[in-house]
C-alpha cells in the first residue's frame, strides 16, 4: 500500500507501510537517472538496486518479491528502468536483466543476475 508520493525532476518516492503500522520503507523508482544521481542515492544506508525494463517478464515477476524483501529488511529499493537510464545501463555494462545489486553506504556488496524465488533472493542478498 502506497501512502504518499513526492514528485521530483527525475524520480518519485513512495513511502509504504505507514498505514499498516509497519516500518516506513522508501521505494525510489528511477525514471531518468544519471551516474551522479545514482551515486547520491546509494551513498548512505542500505539500498537494493533493481535494473529492469517494462518489456521484461522476469523483471515484472521479481518486482513484488523485491518490494517484500525491502519492507521486511527495512531497506530502500531503487528501481532503474534500463530503457530510460541508458547512461547507467552503459556504465554498469548490463547485458541482461533483471540485475539486482545490494549497496551499503555506497559500497556494492552483492550482484545478482536474473529473477529468483523470494527465498533464494533473500538468501543471496542478506544471507537469511
Amino acid at each position: 500500500m502506497v501512502d504518499s508520493y513526492s514528485y521530483e525532476s527525475t524520480r518519485h518516492v513512495c513511502l509504504a507501510g505507514k498505514t499498516q503500522g509497519l516500518p516506513v520503507t522508501e521505494y525510489i523508482i528511477g525514471e531518468i537517472m544519471n551516474l551522479v544521481e545514482f551515486i547520491e542515492e546509494i551513498k548512505s544506508g542500505t539500498t537494493i538496486v533493481d535494473f529492469w525494463a517494462e518489456w521484461c517478464g522476469p523483471c515484472k515477476m521479481v518486482t513484488p518479491v523485491l518490494e517484500e524483501i525491502a519492507k521486511e529488511n527495512n531497506v530502500r529499493l531503487l528501481k532503474i528502468n534500463v530503457d530510460e537510464s541508458k547512461e547507467l545501463s552503459s556504465a554498469f555494462n548490463l547485458t541482461s536483466i533483471p540485475v539486482i545489486m545490494l549497496y551499503t553506504d555506497g559500497e556494492k556488496l552483492k550482484h545478482i543476475i536474473g529473477a529468483k524465488p523470494k527465498p533464494a533472493l533473500q538468501k543471496a542478498l542478506f544471507g537469511v
